[in-house]
């Protein structure tokens, strides 16, 4: 169920829960995997969730959705994997076709196009139709290993959620020869938290002056993953993981902040170290960044 990966995943579940938790079910999701090994599982877990009546985070044999453990045995749940090398416009429309009648288990049907990046020019057609155009009660779950991979169209219209790698490959690891990045990071976040979009006039002293490459500036956002990471632990009461000598300062800026909140900028953070694989202007995406970091 959805709770077995609360440690693996945090933000992912934290933003999971509360879209059902709050009644914000969106009608499409954008879930990058990120190369997770369970990312399967995961997914399966999710659209369970998002089925069950009663949306238990945990399982319970006494409900029709939870006893399932495969995905073929959930009437409202549709699994569309590419035929061949592609995902094609038909497959999409059988589920289309099924997806008219009415629901058999629940309120919701539920379907996922697994490696959504192969869908064809008029598969992407015909899912983008749908997501212009939602059904009521009927949610796409889209996965993709890098959103980029997608039509700029088709991102737009879903809530992106983004998977940890295993272990967290994806981050830095830090050790004594990473204190001086630590520390300037730490400063650059600190100054967004408190001056908020005033960091701009301050950009070049506290960022550009020390991270100059595109590896550079990867290896800072990474840790500035890390350090709201653990406003997050602060937030969920769990134990800091990586920097506890920042104990106090952490605790100070978790005041300013809320789960949700951290969590978006994480995204923000992710988004922008996905940026930076293609050929883009590191000065002006670091505006970006400290303006939507600002406004969240």
């Amino acid at each position: 169920m959805l709770e077995d990966y609360a440690k693996v995943q945090p933000v992912a579940f934290q933003i999971m829960k509360n879209t059902v938790k709050k009644d914000r079910i969106s009608h499409a999701y954008l879930i990058e995997t990120n190369g997770f090994s369970q990312k399967k599982d995961f997914v399966f877990a999710f659209a369970k969730y998002l089925l069950c009546p009663f949306h238990h985070l945990q399982s319970d044999e006494t409900c029709f959705i939870c006893r399932h453990q495969n995905a073929e045995n959930i009437l409202d749940l549709k699994w569309i994997e590419p035929d061949g090398m592609w995902i094609k416009k038909e497959q999409l429309e059988d589920v289309q076709k099924e997806f008219n009648k009415t629901a058999i288990d629940g309120n919701k049907k539920v379907y996922v196009i697994e490696e959504a990046e192969k869908l064809n020019a008029s598969s992407s057609n015909s899912i983008l139709k749908f997501l212009e155009e939602p059904e009521e009660n009927i949610i796409a779950i889209l996965m993709v290993d890098n959103i980029y991979q997608l039509l700029p169209t088709i991102i737009s219209r879903c809530q992106i959620i983004h998977l940890n790698q295993d272990d967290d490959k994806n981050l830095l690891y830090l050790d004594s020869n990473t204190n001086e990045i630590v520390d300037v990071v730490y400063h650059f976040m600190e100054h967004i938290e408190v001056h908020k979009k005033e960091t701009l006039l301050y950009e070049n002293t506290l960022w550009i002056s020390h991270f100059c490459t595109k590896e550079d500036v990867s290896n800072a956002l990474t840790v500035l993953i890390y350090f709201y990471k653990d406003i997050f632990n602060v937030l969920v009461n769990k134990r800091i993981e990586k920097f506890s000598y920042y104990k106090k300062e952490l605790e100070n800026l978790s005041l300013k902040n809320t789960v949700e909140s951290v969590c978006t900028k994480i995204d923000i953070i992710r988004n922008k170290l996905e940026q930076i694989k293609i050929n883009i202007n590191l000065n002006l995406l670091i505006d970006d960044l400290i303006i939507q970091l600002s406004e969240v």
